[in-house]
């Protein structure tokens, strides 16, 4: 991958020396273009070999038909509706029977949201996978990839959580999804949940706790 980032950089280099001569004045825009360039290149393929890794250890992406597009008709819905604005996001349909799903963010356009057949198999309707769905959006949105990234931290925090929770059951709402799918869901979870002993749970606020925020949010919104 690094032999195909030397032939724009040395492009922009002439380019910029060519300049040094005849327009002074620009020395520093065409600097801050080539290192801006440079960075998006970096970006997208950070974010696509973390994404490659996702797939080699989750079971790699789910080819069927009819839950790709599920999936990329909520998103498309979502999207629209939170007005997300300058990023692309994938969704991928991961082989796995685990009930989870993530994203993975960062300073490049390109940004995932992975569900796994298991989850897919869990939800009762689509309102649900899109309460999912909205949340890891939202992760994306308020750049808490970023936020973990720089701070050192494997995992999303409490107050991360539930700032998610905030602007998921807005754009649920906007996009005609029936909000209160997504209390629906958390209480399943309660119950799924409860036979496991899982990890890091402190790192999440309870379903409770996610539960009372989102009824008063969806009486106020």
């Amino acid at each position: 991958m690094k032999n195909s980032w030397k032939p724009s950089i040395v492009i922009g280099i002439t380019l910029l020396f060519n300049a040094c001569s005849s327009l002074p004045n620009t020395n520093s825009q065409l600097k801050a273009s080539l290192d801006k360039e440079y960075q998006h290149i970096v970006d997208a393929n950070i974010i696509k070999a973390a994404h490659d890794k996702q797939l080699a250890t989750f079971g790699g992406a789910d080819k069927g038909k009819a839950g790709n597009k599920r999936l990329t008709v909520i998103v498309k819905k979502l999207v629209a509706a939170s007005n997300i604005g300058g990023k692309t996001i994938i969704p991928i349909l991961l082989n796995s029977p685990i009930v989870n799903a993530y994203s993975l963010g960062s300073h490049s356009n390109i940004a995932y949201v992975y569900v796994t057949t298991g989850l897919l198999k869990f939800v009762k309707n689509d309102a649900q996978l899109a309460s999912v769905i909205a949340h890891e959006i939202a992760h994306i949105y308020l750049s808490h990839h970023i936020q973990r990234q720089e701070n050192s931290a494997h995992k999303f925090n409490q107050k991360q959580e539930l700032q998610a929770d905030k602007y998921s059951v807005k754009w649920l709402k906007a996009a005609g999804y029936n909000q209160y799918e997504a209390v629906y869901l958390l209480k399943s979870l309660n119950v799924f949940q409860s036979q496991y002993a899982l990890e890091n749970q402190a790192d999440y606020p309870s379903n409770d706790d996610r539960i009372k925020q989102l009824l008063e949010l969806i009486k106020t919104s």
